[in-house]
């Protein structure tokens, strides 16, 4: 399915952009008003994240309806295209993520979570949003690479010195990143 969907965008912003060099006429669809080469490049800048984003291939399936994969090594993995899901950690140990979102939007509650150790948190938004709950008695490092989008940081900065450290490393495209405790 997610093969599909990257051939589908793949093909649509080629199109588009053949188009606009002249090479193809799409006049029906050329009387909308679309900026210069933005559109096409976004559809082929979708399709190729889609057809090339690497999927773990020792996974364990917590809940098979939702995207959200943990691994052995308490590394989560979610992925949302086009919807939304709340995730909510109460329990579990946890040394990691990924988030990727495009057209979509995660909301991920830590507060629950057992973290022994300092983390990594990769996040990237594409015209989607991350709302991350994370505990009071950890600190939160972030670097973030956005266009039109940001990351709001607003936990608590006093913490602890010897408090454990969830690192976020955020890229953001006509989205956004809040994270809260």
């Amino acid at each position: 399915m997610k093969q599909i969907f990257a051939l589908v965008f793949i093909t649509i912003g080629a199109l588009l952009l053949l188009n606009k060099m002249g090479y193809v006429s799409l006049e029906w669809f050329t009387r909308i008003d679309w900026s210069k080469y933005a559109l096409p490049l976004i559809f082929i800048f979708i399709g190729l994240i889609l057809l090339l984003s690497r999927q773990k291939r020792d996974e364990t399936f917590i809940n098979p309806d939702i995207d959200m994969v943990m691994d052995d090594n308490a590394h989560l993995y979610i992925n949302e295209m086009f919807s939304g899901n709340n995730y909510i950690m109460s329990g579990e140990r946890f040394l990691g993520a990924e988030i990727n979102t495009i057209l979509g939007g995660v909301r991920l509650d830590l507060r629950g979570a057992v973290i022994e150790r300092d983390c990594d948190l990769k996040i990237k938004t594409i015209l989607g949003g991350v709302k991350l709950y994370v505990p009071d008695n950890i600190r939160i490092e972030t670097s973030s690479s956005c266009f039109i989008g940001g990351v709001k940081n607003r936990v608590n900065k006093c913490v602890a010195p010897n408090a454990h450290v969830l690192r976020i490393q955020a890229e953001c495209i006509l989205g956004g990143i809040t994270i809260k405790h």
